[in-house]
């Protein structure tokens, strides 16, 4: 039942976060309209929810897979890499999802929080698609022959 229930919370916020992009895009436009930030400057918000969709993907097949392997090392690191990646994608999540209204107050013209959360959001995406890439070639090439 638990890996049932793993499964299923990832494929509802896979779900949730697909349905936040026509929402992400429209908060991209207006801070390219209202603010003035060129298109490749707020892209990132983008690609950071579509890996979160990657991430929630992945992670809901590696219950399946999980539920398979036998206890010992193998199963040990590979818990341990998936449970990386999903605190991981949690928190860009999170990120993902921030109110994003006070970056488009027409009367703040102060930058620097709109790039610190950038600067954020970008760090957490590229860790988050480390740890996932991580587990991907481990689950290919065997668990603990790819990290010994």
């Amino acid at each position: 039942m638990f890996y049932f229930e793993r499964f299923n919370n990832h494929q509802n916020a896979q779900n949730l976060c697909k349905k936040q992009l026509p929402d992400i895009e429209k908060k991209m436009q207006q801070l390219h309209d209202g603010k003035q930030y060129p298109i490749g400057e707020v892209q990132f918000l983008k690609e950071a929810a579509a890996q979160v969709v990657t991430c929630r993907r992945i992670l809901k097949y590696t219950y399946s897979f999980g539920y398979y392997i036998e206890a010992g090392p193998e199963k040990n690191l590979f818990e341990h890499l998936q449970e990386k990646l999903e605190e991981n994608t949690e928190h860009l999540h999170e990120l993902v999802e921030k109110n994003l209204s006070p970056f488009l107050d027409e009367e703040e013209t102060d930058r620097a929080p709109f790039y610190h959360y950038k600067s954020e959001l970008t760090n957490f995406y590229q860790v988050t698609k480390t740890f996932l890439t991580n587990l991907l070639d481990g689950i290919e090439s065997g668990l603990t022959a790819s990290f010994s």
